[in-house]
């Protein structure tokens, strides 16, 4: 059985649906690859050893790890239960100008909070800043952090992703299981602080909330950068206390993340009235002995990746995707 096959048998079963019953939507969660027989370049040894520490190096097979991959039209999600066939992929996508993202969890199903079982990591977002950061070098980052926030060295994030004028930060801790309430509980509480201390995108409570891949390129405008790893911190102390440095009042952590709720309602508020006037902006009328319509244009839509084959066509617009 092909693995394309496998994969859409066992989408079926999850979600109690018929193979005829499904529709494009359900496609686009479905593993429809083929880049593992292609060749991929080889990838950067300090994007192993990121992707080593996120979900550590014991291969668990039974945990999915999710990338999902964009362009201006479309997206589509991929499924990996080990962290070769992973690393392989995410080789043979890097060179393609596409919005590349992952999940630093690791999953039991879809990519949903709900399906989300190990953490080993606290991680952020932090954007809209003037700064661009990919120019920088280890020391320069380094330094930016420890001036702006006031960071003792041994308090510096173990990862950090530089996306353009945002940097992701990832403070590697000893692994959360997020189906314990306890443990999840103190994902939660961490994550809260070190939201409020570096005001960053409250998005990131979220176990399944999707981040930029080292080395894959932010397509918002051009021209577009390519996001750049640094490793800032070796220490192995990855005991979550530690990070009780950030500790913030709650009543605080409430009142950001509220002002944060707010903010982003008011964005979205604003581009539906956008977007509805525009749709009532009357159009200019077209003269029939110029040019005559199509009855039926043919869309223009660009393959997701030079090695995927997607059985059903691909919606034109997709979800606003909240990362830096």
């Amino acid at each position: 059985m092909s693995a394309t096959k496998n994969l859409i048998m066992t989408y079926e079963e999850m979600i109690g649906k018929d193979l005829d019953d499904f529709t494009d939507k359900d496609f686009l969660k479905i593993e429809t690859t083929d880049i593992l027989q292609n060749t991929a370049l080889p990838c950067d040894p300090q994007t192993i050893e990121f992707f080593d520490a996120i979900y550590g190096s014991d291969n668990r097979t039974d945990l999915k790890r999710w990338i999902m991959v964009s362009d201006h039209n479309s997206q589509v999600n991929y499924g990996y239960t080990n962290q070769s066939d992973l690393i392989q992929a995410i080789s043979a996508l890097l060179p393609n100008e596409y919005n590349l993202f992952f999940t630093p969890a690791l999953f039991f199903g879809w990519r949903t909070d709900a399906h989300a079982h190990y953490i080993r990591t606290i991680f952020i977002d932090i954007d809209g800043i003037d700064e661009y950061f990919p120019d920088m070098d280890d020391l320069q980052i380094k330094q930016w952090l420890i001036d702006t926030y006031r960071l003792p060295d041994q308090l510096l994030p173990n990862w950090v992703v530089a996306s353009g004028h945002g940097l992701h930060l990832y403070y590697i801790v000893d692994e959360l299981d997020l189906l314990d309430p306890s443990q999840s509980g103190l994902r939660k509480t961490y994550t809260g602080y070190l939201l409020t201390y570096f005001h960053g995108d409250i998005a990131c409570r979220n176990p399944s909330h999707i981040m930029r891949v080292p080395g894959s390129y932010n397509i918002k405008r051009k021209p577009y950068p390519q996001t750049v790893l640094h490793h800032l911190n070796t220490d192995k102390n990855y005991e979550i206390t530690r990070l009780d440095y950030f500790q913030t009042a709650a009543d605080a952590v409430t009142a950001y993340q509220k002002a944060q709720q707010e903010e982003i309602n008011a964005k979205r508020l604003e581009t539906r009235k956008r977007n509805q006037l525009s749709k009532e902006e009357p159009t200019e009328p077209t003269d029939k002995t110029e040019e005559q319509p199509q009855e039926n244009p043919a869309v223009e839509t660009k393959d997701i990746s030079p090695h995927t084959a997607i059985p059903h066509s691909i919606p034109k617009s997709i979800p606003e995707i909240s990362c830096s």
